[in-house]
């Protein structure tokens, strides 16, 4: 239905699902659901994934859904997935969405993940949202993010009154 404003699905330890299936699942369910503005999107534990699956959720779903207001996506566990593919997610497709007033990213577990990151997420999203007033973000299990990220972190959070 064109006009549902609101999605949720939660694909737990769904291990047989890959790239390939997820773009089915992102180019026929989201083809005509442009007017969402709240989107929930949960992938923890899945292994076979990878950042190509972050490109089809970037150009396939985020790039058609500019009126979102409301963005939870979980990738926790999902070990193929590395700094590539979230650099994709933040620079081609959540820093358009400049109307969210609320963003959630986990990752947790995901090793292949550094400082760059963090990093792409505060300077080319977080910093681009001027409505955003809530902000979760789960990095936790990374052994690669260092504290010097989670400093720059702090440094946007001051941006946007956060720090009192």
């Amino acid at each position: 239905d064109p006009s549902l404003r609101s999605l949720k699905l939660h694909f737990y330890q769904c291990k047989k699902m890959n790239d390939k299936s997820l773009e089915v699942v992102f180019s026929q369910i989201f083809k005509n659901l442009t007017s969402l503005t709240s989107l929930d999107l949960r992938f923890p534990g899945y292994s076979e994934i990878t950042d190509q699956s972050l490109n089809h959720l970037t150009f396939l779903v985020i790039k058609n859904l500019t009126g979102l207001k409301v963005l939870h996506l979980n990738f926790s566990t999902c070990w193929e997935l590395t700094d590539k593919g979230l650099n994709i997610l933040c620079c081609q497709g959540l820093k358009n969405l400049t109307l969210l007033t609320s963003l959630s990213i986990k990752y947790v577990g995901v090793s292949a993940m550094t400082d760059e990151s963090l990093n792409t997420l505060c300077s080319q999203v977080i910093k681009n949202l001027p409505f955003l007033t809530s902000i979760t973000v789960d990095f936790s299990e990374i052994k690669k993010i260092t504290d010097a990220s989670w400093n720059n972190f702090q440094e946007i959070l001051k941006y946007f009154g956060f720090d009192k």
